[in-house]
Parts: C-alpha cells; structure tokens; sequence
C-alpha cells in the first residue's frame, strides 16, 4: 500500500481543459492520488498517449516509449519541473 500524499493545495481551474497522461512512479504517491491532484486542478485524465493529451507528467522509471514518443513522433515541447524536497 503507497503512504498517504500530502496534501497538496491547487486552484481548481489550474489544468482546466488539459488533456493529462501520467508515466512512471510519483514519489509518495499513488497513480490514484496523483491522477486525483490533477483532477483537483481541473484536468482531464487520459489512460494512453493520443491526439488529445496536451501534458504529460513523467515519474521516476518513465516508460521509454512514452518519452520517446513525446519528445520523437509528437514533436511536443517539454517543460521539466524538479520536485523540491
């Protein structure tokens, strides 16, 4: 069982129309309590890569696939956010 996130405080329209696809493992978090962060913020989330995503999330131990996938086929600008400890 994944120990409980913190919570986390976002404004509900923060990812308001975001198409949002998650890959890898979120520290302290459960994929379920992290897609729930990002439904918090008003996204939708999205179970595989299609037309539709406009953000992707990428935990530790991403599947290659989906990177290379971002960064080669979709030509999708990526913005790399370092998790402060």
């Amino acid at each position: 069982m994944a120990p409980k996130p913190a919570a986390i405080s976002v404004r509900s329209d923060a990812l308001a129309g975001e198409k949002v696809v998650i890959t890898g493992e979120i520290d302290g978090y459960s994929r379920k309590a992290a897609e729930q962060v990002l439904v918090n913020a008003g996204a939708t989330i999205e179970k595989s890569l299609n037309k539709k995503v406009s953000l992707v999330v990428l935990g530790g131990n991403a599947g290659p696939a989906k990177v290379g996938f971002c960064l080669c086929n979709r030509g999708i600008m990526l913005t790399f956010i370092a998790r402060e400890d």
